[in-house]
């Protein structure tokens, strides 16, 4: 009888092309060197993984990093030494958006631990100078809006600057990436190779609060609802789509996510509770805050009609939907029993309440659009030492 480091190489591949979960992979690959040998380093045949959570952390110099499954509902700990002292600012294509003291900006995949450089903070448009000697005022910024000059300190800029960053694939090959920065939320973009990060012409007055890769297209919402439009030829410039905004609320949030039925506008609702107890604390208190609903349109066209429009959708469907701090995803379920359809798995994005008098880093759960309710993930429970950095749903890319 042949031993099980004996299989042919052939049955061992054939074996690993049927499995749908990356740990199963890398657990097929543990169990024996020759067993390590015969599959490959990344496997090609995992398509639209679930993501992972990569649970938030306060103290910045553990190298150590939890990510939840939601399949296996466990928590899995990866050794990454390389991220001690960085900031995770998102993720996209399972890749880590990190920030360092300095102004150095960098892709980083958890599971290859491959990284990626981009432009430093330094070249985005605003920028003035970086003077790394001025203590609290390293960085003078001109205002993309009303051109008036303000000096950031370095934690500030780490910690608020950058509100998203997406690529428009993989960043192995050509890629093209754009982020929302700055106080009033401008786009900038820069492609592989580049060397500083170029303004996105948009005569955009709000701020940005989500962009999107949709189809070979470049979608960029404003904070009123409006929606521009871009692709690589036309980069630098956007153009606005003519289309009926639906009416929504102050103090919500945006967000787009693409879908085999078209593109989608999520609008995410939040409740705020003061504590305003007579502790005889004279300070300001914390405000806490947690996500209450969501409501979806999906962008229609009415035959006869030139001007398009957001239709409002009750349900998702089979479908799944991941939203927070990285590149929105939604994906199909398809026999995942742990996974819940017709629901959005959230995370908290307010990274302007990660400061001062709010209390930040807390707000996620499922939201399930057949009845309205909200739960937790599973059996996870963080405690009050995560403060300062958000959870972020990291989708497994080797």
């Amino acid at each position: 009888m042949a031993r099980w480091e004996e299989l042919p190489c052939d049955l061992i591949i054939a074996i690993s092309q049927r499995l749908e979960s990356y740990v199963d992979y890398v657990r097929l690959g543990a169990i024996c060197s020759s067993w390590n040998s015969a599959i490959p380093k990344s496997p090609t045949h995992l398509f639209k993984q679930i993501p992972w959570l990569m649970l938030p952390f306060d103290d910045e110099t553990q190298t150590s990093r939890g990510f939840y499954s939601i399949l296996d509902d466990k928590v899995y700990h990866l050794e990454l030494s390389e991220t001690r002292g960085k900031l995770f600012r998102g993720s996209c294509y399972g890749w880590l958006v990190i920030l360092e003291m300095s102004p150095a900006l960098c892709l980083f995949n958890p599971l290859t631990k491959f990284k990626i450089t981009l432009p430093p903070l330094d070249t985005f448009p605003d920028m003035k100078s970086y003077c790394p000697d001025d203590k609290d005022k390293e960085y003078t910024i001109i205002n993309c809006l009303h051109g008036v000059t303000r000096q950031w300190s370095q934690a500030y800029m780490r910690e608020v600057y950058i509100k998203k960053l997406v690529l428009s694939s993989p960043p192995h090959d050509d890629y093209l990436a754009i982020a929302i920065f700055g106080e009033h939320r401008c786009l900038a973009f820069c492609k592989r190779n580049d060397n500083k990060w170029t303004a996105a012409e948009t005569c955009n007055r709000h701020g940005f609060e989500d962009v999107i890769f949709y189809k070979d297209k470049i979608y960029a919402l404003e904070s009123y609802g409006e929606l521009l439009i871009s692709d690589t030829t036309s980069l630098p410039k956007f153009s606005l789509i003519e289309a009926k905004i639906p009416r929504l609320r102050n103090y919500t949030e945006l967000n787009l996510v693409g879908s085999n039925n078209g593109l989608m506008m999520v609008e995410r609702y939040y409740i705020y509770d003061d504590d305003d107890e007579p502790d005889g604390d004279e300070s300001d208190e914390v405000v806490h805050y947690k996500t209450s609903r969501f409501k979806i349109y999906l962008l229609k066209s009415k035959s006869g009609e030139e001007m398009l429009k957001w239709s409002k959708i009750t349900h998702l469907g089979d479908n799944v939907m991941f939203l927070g701090y990285n590149a929105s995803v939604l994906i199909p379920n398809v026999g995942v029993p742990k996974l819940k359809r017709n629901c959005i798995y959230y995370t908290d994005f307010q990274i302007e309440c990660w400061q001062e008098d709010y209390f930040g880093g807390f707000d996620f759960g499922i939201f399930n659009l057949g009845d309205g309710r909200i739960k937790e993930f599973g059996e996870l429970n963080l405690s009050s030492e995560y403060v300062s950095t958000p959870p972020l749903w990291v989708v497994p890319n080797p």
